[in-house]
């Protein structure tokens, strides 16, 4: 079944699977989704708790976002591309997540 999310949260989100199974901090996800806004921490926090409701991690006891206290986030959950007809396209932040690079070759 499908869960509506606001944009701020599927931002959150682009910004997680962008750099799966890494640490994503607090500042990088902070600046990926309010890029021109300073907002409070609990802002992503709540962006985070609405992710994992989503995600059913209470339901299912499945971890998808791990926590790392005091530094950020990781996306544990397996991650899957697809691409072609139904794919879920976000132009408007993609280019900036692509920069971050893949943690798990050794590139930052």
């Amino acid at each position: 079944h499908s869960v509506p999310l606001r944009g701020r949260v599927v931002d959150t989100l682009l910004a997680l699977v962008s750099k799966h199974g890494c640490l994503v901090t607090k500042d990088e996800l902070m600046a990926a989704v309010w890029p021109e806004s300073v907002v409070e921490e609990t802002n992503l926090n709540h962006n985070i708790c609405v992710l994992r409701r989503a995600l059913g991690e209470k339901v299912t006891g499945q971890k998808y976002v791990e926590t790392v206290p005091r530094q950020g986030y990781r996306l544990v959950a397996e991650v899957t591309e697809v691409d072609g007809p139904g794919a879920y396209k976000h132009p408007t932040r993609l280019g900036f997540f692509s920069i971050w690079g893949d943690c798990r070759r050794g590139r930052a």
